[in-house]
């Protein structure tokens, strides 16, 4: 397995800053995160990432097509030239009542970056849940044709489709997402708002997801791709201990 990246919420300062110590006291060879922005919390991604930048090697903002107009670019401009980022994720974002949108698609937020950024290493998204495989995939072409150097995926929860998936895009630089679904309010969600499938031996539990966290190592490790971890309503040091008992590579990938 090549890299592995860490999402963590975006909070403030103090929290998030001693949030990534604990991780790194855990498990001290976790040098990368990825920090999604959530609209409901006052903290940016970038401003997030910003905090963890001294105490990683790498930090990778996810950035929202819809917060910017790319004919008029000067707060995405402000934001590369003070975080200086190497790295970004782009993804399409939702739209608030309330909030001010714009109509820019993920295919040309991209291209922007492409043109104008072309150090950066710019990564798209991947759910495999939201449309069927041929529909997904003729998507990721598009984002292929401008430029794109890799992906970040929705959580798996199901080993037959993450194989498919990993055989598909074997050539290209994905990092496979796994997250831990906890309750059946949350299986809810999943269900109803990410139009997840759930396996018929699911259970939301620990157990169930930490062995099926372990399964999935093992097969993304086959073909040497990369992973990340989003562990939603768990500490991240408590997710992954529960996980390295069953698997021995990501044992040796963390400590």
């Amino acid at each position: 397995m090549t890299k592995i990246s860490i999402e963590l919420v975006p909070h403030a300062a103090e929290e998030i800053t001693c949030e990534l110590k604990g991780i790194q006291e855990a498990f001290p060879k976790v040098n990368t995160v990825n920090i999604p922005d959530i609209v409901r919390l006052p903290t940016r991604s970038w401003e997030a990432c910003g905090f963890c930048a001294p105490m990683l090697e790498r930090d990778i903002p996810h950035l929202r097509a819809c917060d910017f107009d790319l004919s008029k670019a000067q707060l995405l401009h402000d934001i590369m030239a003070e975080y200086k980022f190497d790295e970004v994720l782009l993804v399409g974002g939702d739209f608030f009542e309330g909030r001010e949108h714009f109509d820019t698609s993920t295919v040309d937020f991209i291209k922007f970056f492409k043109t104008n950024y072309p150090d950066v290493k710019v990564y798209g998204a991947i759910d495999p849940y939201r449309a069927d495989f041929e529909t997904e995939m003729k998507y990721l072409k598009e984002k292929m044709a401008v430029g794109i150097d890799g992906f970040f995926t929705q959580p798996f929860f199901d080993l037959e489709l993450l194989a498919k998936w990993i055989e598909a895009l074997k050539d290209q630089v994905v990092y496979w997402g796994l997250s831990p679904v906890l309750s059946a309010k949350s299986q809810a969600y999943w269900e109803k708002r990410n139009l997840v499938n759930f396996p018929k031996d699911f259970v939301p539990e620990l157990e169930w997801n930490a062995q099926f966290a372990a399964d999935a190592i093992e097969l993304i490790d086959k073909y040497n791709s990369c992973l990340y971890f989003m562990p939603i309503r768990i500490p991240v040091v408590d997710y992954l201990n529960a996980i390295i008992p069953k698997s021995k590579i990501l044992g040796s990938l963390l400590r």
